[in-house]
């Protein structure tokens, strides 16, 4: 399983990531986590897999399963 380490980098600097419980931005927003905030481990393939879309699963603090737009993560380790 691949995993990675990530951080938030929202359009607003003040601004927050809605976690969601599916890849879909209709899907019910679970938590949220703050612009800057690193330490956000992506699990398996972000944004770059068919299988995957343009959505990434993340588990960060109490959040065990949640998903993610990649366009606002900066992965930081390959």
């Amino acid at each position: 399983e691949l995993l990675r380490s990530a951080c938030v980098k929202t359009q607003d600097v003040y601004g927050s990531l809605n976690v969601r419980s599916a890849g879909s931005l209709s899907a019910p927003v679970v938590s949220r986590i703050k612009n800057g905030q690193c330490g956000i481990t992506v699990v398996g393939y972000c944004g770059r897999k068919e299988d995957a879309g343009n959505w990434c699963t993340v588990q960060f603090g109490q959040i065990r399963f949640g998903v993610v737009h990649a366009r606002y993560l900066a992965i930081t380790d390959k």
